[in-house]
């Protein structure tokens, strides 16, 4: 497979921020679900960590199948998706009715989503840097 210039450059950009931003939202993950254990928080961590492995994958075909710009916007617009449904379903009413803190749902919202968006890239980047520009 022919991996374009463009191609090439934003996925070493990709693995480049990966390797800068898995440990901040490693550490904002473990600070939510330190300081605001309960089954609510258990429930809005697991679900946007899974939305986040989602987008992952989004991101992985996305690559696979590259058009300059097309790819970007698309895995943006399935991200955004993915994100929204969670949140809206099991995050939100638990802040509404104040079983969950909204500080505890926006540190869940940007650790637990981050770190299923970014950490398999962070592990596996070696593996993705052989198998999509090779």
């Amino acid at each position: 497979m022919r991996v374009s210039k463009d191609q090439r450059s934003e996925v070493e950009r990709v693995l480049a921020l990966s390797m800068k931003l898995a440990p901040v939202f490693v550490a904002i993950s473990g600070l939510s679900a330190g300081v605001y254990f309960s089954s609510e928080m258990l429930v809005a961590s697991g679900s946007l960590f899974l939305a986040g492995i989602v987008s992952f994958c989004g991101l992985l075909l996305s690559w696979r199948h590259y058009r300059y710009g097309v790819s970007l916007s698309i895995w943006l617009v399935f991200a955004t998706c993915s994100y929204s449904f969670p949140m809206a379903i099991l995050v939100l009413p638990s802040v509404r009715i104040g079983a969950l803190h909204p500080l505890a749902a926006l540190c869940a919202m940007v650790g637990w989503f981050g770190l299923g968006a970014m950490g398999p890239i962070f592990l596996l980047r070696s593996r993705l840097r052989r198998w999509l520009l090779t």
